[in-house]
């Protein structure tokens, strides 16, 4: 038998549409028409390529701290409310605050989130305090169930911060997926089941790990992505920060030694992209964007 690439037999233009088809539905998630693109019309074998997951910085015609008419609400059980809802709602607005934690300073970004999962940045910007955080918390009316911060640094403090505030604590790992119990059985997940550390007596901080590979493999296809309308999933506005544009093509997707991560990029700051990495856990968690659950016959392995 032989095998032959498609470009010696094949319109051209029609493998470009072929692709870019490919590559909407990979932003969605879904990578089978990707694989399929390779290996039966370029007789390649399957593997992910680098070029799959840059993403174009595009802002979306709008300027920090402008309301949003699509943002979404929770109720007070907890029930996601999608725009337009009635003045008169019990509603906290579905915004999330997100922080990475340094040694003597913050990165914070503040997102607003939609019913169908687009979002919108809404601030972002460098705090020196733990008080400013609270400031900023209050300024942007952000529950305190909806405000995370990365406990990779200074753990102890951001757990006992956390426990104090209502925050959630988050921090990232190499684990793929981690395993749920659930009343039809275990089920795998980009995120740990919540862990309830004890700070001291009475202050308990709730904490979960999150997938380094599949979250950021989730905010790249988010950045890639377009709802329904047209309009983009990740939305970003005119006057973002240059500090922030660079931070967020701080990492790139690489194979080493025969598994994918992600890498930072020489010495790139890389504060904010990990801010909105948390982002992206909550959306997860809260069932915004991707699946409730990735189905595995085994046990999770690192990937």
């Amino acid at each position: 038998g032989f095998h032959w690439n498609s470009l010696a037999s094949m319109s051209w233009g029609k493998l470009a549409e072929l692709y870019l088809r490919a590559k909407m539905a990979a932003r969605k998630g879904d990578t089978s028409l990707l694989q399929q693109f390779y290996q039966k019309r370029l007789a390649l074998p399957w593997r992910e390529f680098v070029e799959d997951f840059k993403v174009e910085i595009t802002t979306s015609g709008y300027a920090m701290g402008d309301d949003w008419a699509d943002e979404a609400a929770l109720d007070a059980k907890g029930k996601l409310i999608a725009a337009p809802f009635p003045p008169e709602a019990r509603a906290v607005r579905l915004r999330f605050m997100s922080v990475d934690v340094q040694m003597d300073h913050f990165w914070l970004v503040v997102r607003a989130w939609s019913a169908d999962g687009v979002s919108r940045l809404i601030w972002c910007q460098k705090a020196l305090t733990w008080e400013e955080l609270e400031a900023l918390q209050v300024r942007f009316q952000v529950h305190d169930n909806l405000v995370f911060v990365d406990a990779g640094y200074n753990s102890y403090e951001v757990y006992r911060q956390c426990a104090r505030h209502g925050w959630t604590a988050l921090m990232g790992d190499a684990h793929a997926t981690f395993a749920h119990k659930t009343p039809q059985g275990t089920v795998q997940r980009f995120y740990s089941p919540v862990r309830k550390i004890a700070v001291s007596r009475g202050l308990v901080c709730r904490m979960h790990f999150w997938s380094n590979l599949q979250i950021k493999d989730v905010l790249a296809r988010l950045r890639r992505a377009s709802a329904s309308d047209g309009q983009p999933m990740w939305q970003i506005p005119d006057d973002a920060p240059e500090e922030y544009l660079q931070q967020l093509e701080s990492e790139h997707r690489v194979k080493k030694n025969g598994k994918w991560v992600w890498e930072q990029i020489g010495s790139r700051p890389n504060h904010m992209f990990d801010a909105e990495c948390l982002q992206v856990t909550a959306a997860v968690m809260l069932k915004l964007v991707g699946r409730d659950a990735v189905e595995t016959a085994e046990p999770a392995q690192n990937q």
